[in-house]
């Protein structure tokens, strides 16, 4: 269970965060913009005893309840590509190297020598958060090869049972249908291999990704959440960032088997959870079966506050509360 708590002034109103639900196993947390579901994420990832990702900082002002720090936390958010991701480290070193050079301009010998390699620290530190590869090779460290051959081997099954379907598919649907994993990747010291499994083609060193790996990538990271010995809470964000509509289904079904595999595998019995934001109903159709637990978030207003809370859980139907439907477009006059 995790539960978040507390009051915050909100412009001329009082926020209110009333937010909790069991996150164990495969969990979805939907709703529109800010109605806390980043906010839960963060909570998960700001208390667990070990992280792996981009330094984030906890909710600020806010009581984050988990009934258990043990676990590991990775957090992935393919939107945050950019600088925005890294403010919090990149600040504190950029502070530091402002007042390092400061004082080099007045300093002695033996402080410019201290201060350089002051700065040449902070320098490696910026570079070491700028790019998923220090963080997938944190991960992939940990990782149990055995377990990581289950977890691929499990994709590579996914990705056949697909292909059949593709291949049987009416002509009319066949090149639409058969691109939905194209892009996969693994990891290495040199940087990112990737496959296109469409083309058939391969490259190695990739260290930048362009946003069309933003779904493989997130499929890596569940890959080795998957094979990490401990309790593992993988904690994505809107994994379905530049993904095909079929893509996003079919990463969404893979997540959910993995976590469906973690439970009869005796090494991993339980130990993996995945909780992810989204607002795809595409992504959502793939990741949902029973045993998958969808939160819908929501705000009200209340007597001059903002509340925010758990609403209701979705339980597969065609239509899920906070998400756009035809009725809706067509009220608007919209075909």
């Amino acid at each position: 269970m995790v539960k978040i708590v507390g009051e915050l002034p909100y412009s001329d109103k009082t926020l209110v965060v009333d937010l909790e639900a069991d996150v164990s196993g495969a969990t979805a947390l939907v709703g529109p913009n800010l109605t806390g579901k980043s906010l839960m994420l963060q909570c998960l990832y700001a208390m667990a005893g070990q992280r792996i990702g981009r330094p984030i900082r906890p909710p600020q002002g806010l009581r984050c309840e988990v009934e258990t720090t043990d676990y590991t936390g990775i957090y992935v958010d393919a939107y945050r590509v950019v600088a925005q991701l890294y403010e919090v480290a990149v600040q504190e070193s950029l502070g530091r190297i402002m007042e390092d050079a400061e004082v080099l301009t007045n300093a002695k010998d033996e402080d410019i020598k201290r201060l350089g390699e002051d700065l040449r620290i902070a320098t490696r530190k910026i570079r070491s958060v700028l790019g998923d590869l220090h963080f997938v090779l944190n991960a992939k460290q940990r990782a149990d090869d055995f377990l990581v051959s289950e977890a691929v081997g499990l994709l590579n099954e996914l990705y056949a049972e697909w292909a059949k379907k593709a291949e049987e598919a009416r002509a009319e649907f066949r090149d639409i249908f058969d691109d939905f994993f194209p892009l996969v990747l693994s990891a290495t010291a040199d940087g990112f291999v990737w496959t296109d499994k469409k083309a058939d083609t391969a490259g190695r060193g990739l260290r930048q990704l362009s946003t069309a790996f933003s779904p493989a990538l997130v499929a890596l990271y569940a890959v080795y959440a998957y094979a990490i010995p401990d309790t593992v809470y993988l904690l994505v964000e809107e994994p379905e960032v530049h993904a095909h509509p079929l893509m996003a289904y079919f990463l969404g079904a893979y997540l959910r088997r993995l976590v469906e595999k973690s439970r009869i595998t005796p090494s991993r019995r339980g130990r993996l959870n995945i909780v992810v934001s989204t607002h795809s109903f595409d992504f959502l159709r793939g990741f949902w079966d029973e045993g998958v637990k969808v939160y819908v978030l929501k705000r009200f207003n209340e007597d001059g506050k903002v509340l925010l809370k758990v609403a209701e859980q979705w339980q597969g139907e065609g239509y899920v509360p906070g998400f756009s439907d035809t009725a809706i477009y067509k009220l608007l006059g919209l075909r």
